[in-house]
């Protein structure tokens, strides 16, 4: 029985350093947020579950044809970095580079297919950058997702 109660209070004490490091990274990452200037006319795309497809891919490819934006689309490996580098050469980032992490926090807007996720590893701070949710929006009540993780949300039916 006490190998068990030991067990139990290793994994509260992992999760509570977890919990701990994530905060004080979340914090830091707000500092430094909030020091780096945005450029307003930088924007973000990013696609679900690591594809470039649906609405945030459609509007990169139109954002790219409007000369007043520098857009670039984030992608978290290196085989969809290479694919989509050639068809938009200098347009493709990898999150997981140093310039990935720079332009991210010199991004003024970022726009997500699904979800915070879309993103990763860096956090989002709706206080610092413009959020926009290009999910469909329906099933927003379902999910219960709360509407203050993002500054926009593109509602595609009266419901």
């Amino acid at each position: 029985m006490s190998g068990k109660m030991d067990n139990i209070k290793s994994i509260n004490w992992r999760e509570k350093t977890s919990l701990f490091f994530s905060r004080m990274f979340f914090v830091l990452w707000s500092l430094i947020d909030a020091i780096i200037p945005n450029k307003s006319n930088l924007l973000i795309f990013s696609g679900g579950n690591g594809k470039f497809a649906g609405n945030s891919a459609f509007l990169f490819e139109y954002a790219l044809k409007q000369s007043q934006y520098d857009s670039y689309f984030l992608v978290h490996t290196r085989v969809l970095y290479s694919e989509l580098n050639s068809r938009f050469p200098g347009r493709i980032i990898n999150s997981y580079t140093f310039t990935g992490f720079w332009t991210f926090l010199r991004s003024r807007v970022i726009f997500l297919t699904h979800g915070k996720g879309d993103v990763r590893p860096w956090p989002l701070n709706p206080s610092q950058k413009l959020i926009v949710n290009l999910w469909h929006g329906t099933h927003l009540k379902q999910v219960s997702v709360p509407m203050k993780e993002y500054s926009a949300l593109i509602v595609s039916s009266p419901f």
